[in-house]
């Protein structure tokens, strides 16, 4: 995962949707991403200002419609280590409730 992530900012892609169902493993278990719809080149020191991904995984500044950089997929991939560590989403909003509740 370190590798892929490491390939991520090589190229300065921000992926913008990492969650576990876009993590993929070979039959010999090497990491693949999958899923880069929302991803984007960006430019050193530019913000990105689109609201996209999956709200579980979203860093909190996308949440909030504010400006973020590549930093995001960080965040991102620490819910994913919480996920795979406890077996449960570190915030997990009740059924019915708004972004507004993820916050």
């Amino acid at each position: 995962m370190v590798a892929a992530f490491s390939e991520l900012r090589k190229h300065k892609i921000v992926h913008r949707d990492l969650k576990l169902a876009n993590i993929l493993l070979t039959k010999d278990f090497k990491v693949k991403l999958a899923d880069f719809g929302f991803a984007k080149f960006v430019e050193d020191q530019n913000f990105l200002e689109s609201y996209c991904g999956t709200p579980i995984t979203m860093a909190v500044e996308i949440l909030k419609r504010e400006p973020y950089t590549e930093k995001c997929d960080i965040w991102s991939l620490g819910i994913i280590i919480y996920q795979m560590i406890f077996g449960e989403i570190p915030f997990n909003p009740k059924k019915g409730s708004h972004i507004g509740d993820l916050i």
